[in-house]
């Protein structure tokens, strides 16, 4: 600023000064005006600290930046909790940042308590952080998710073939060949008898559904089935099932109905695939 303002009146100039610039109120003036020039009086070198601080500063933030890309899946729930609280708050800000959320301490010492709190459910809890975000953490992850409305899209299945609902591509072939090794649950296929039923749909859950679970004799509420086996709150409506009006077949990665089980040979091979993957 005094080097623009000696250059000014060497060449006769007058720049423009807004009022606003002297008044103490403001904490940038009251900064500028009272609080250095006193600092300056006691450590002439006080300038010159301040900058070689900030030049510190921006340093470590970059090699905390370099250190936090080592990290292997930080935001699994066990991985995460191994961490120094240190690289704990490192982490959650860092989460903040990269999301565009506001945050302060509070927020961040807030996140980080919820998560010490909820790291062994299964289920999971979620915390708050704006309207539609929220921090969800359980026993094996902890991430942001947003909550959808719930979808009324359904695809009517006539024929064998293949079907796009949404991000998924459903398909649907006939076999009569029982594989060496029946495929898990969380791999997304299932190898099924279908020869009772011919009107299936493909879509999201719905009041009213019901599901006769693998090896069970009765049947039982979706919603309940679901809460057995786990599934976070806010994973539920955007799951995908094969139903036969409100009898639930087939849920994705999840597990069949003992309605479908193959007792002999199948009669088709279900596969759900995500697009994006």
């Amino acid at each position: 600023r005094e080097d623009i303002e000696n250059y000014c009146k060497k060449n006769s100039l007058t720049p423009n000064n807004d009022s606003s610039n002297n008044n103490v109120k403001y904490k940038r003036n009251l900064i500028r005006k009272e609080i250095l020039p006193q600092l300056c009086k006691i450590n002439s070198d006080t300038i010159n600290a301040i900058n070689s601080l900030s030049e510190i500063a921006q340093n470590n933030q970059i090699i905390i930046e370099e250190y936090l890309k080592t990290l292997k899946n930080p935001y699994n729930t066990k991985n995460f909790m191994e961490y120094s609280k240190a690289v704990k708050l490192e982490l959650l800000y860092d989460l903040f940042i990269k999301n565009n959320i506001d945050y302060d301490r509070y927020k961040i010492t807030n996140a980080l308590e919820f998560i010490n709190e909820n790291q062994n459910s299964k289920s999971g809890k979620k915390l708050s952080l704006k309207n539609d975000l929220w921090l969800f953490v359980n026993n094996k992850k902890i991430e942001l998710v947003t909550v959808a409305p719930l979808s009324d899209l359904s695809v009517e299945i006539k024929d064998c073939g293949d079907y796009t609902f949404e991000k998924f591509i459903f398909s649907i072939k006939n076999t009569n060949k029982i594989p060496q090794t029946y495929p898990k649950d969380s791999d997304g296929i299932a190898y099924v008898d279908l020869s009772k039923y011919k009107s299936l749909t493909l879509r999201h859950r719905k009041n009213g559904d019901l599901i006769q679970p693998l090896g069970c004799k009765g049947t039982q509420k979706l919603k309940k089935y679901l809460n057995e086996k786990k599934i976070p709150q806010h994973e539920k409506d955007s799951l995908i099932f094969l139903a036969s009006e409100n009898e639930i077949l087939w849920a994705p990665t999840i597990g069949i109905s003992e309605k479908i089980k193959v007792v002999t040979s199948p009669t088709h091979v279900l596969k759900l695939i995500n697009m994006e993957k």
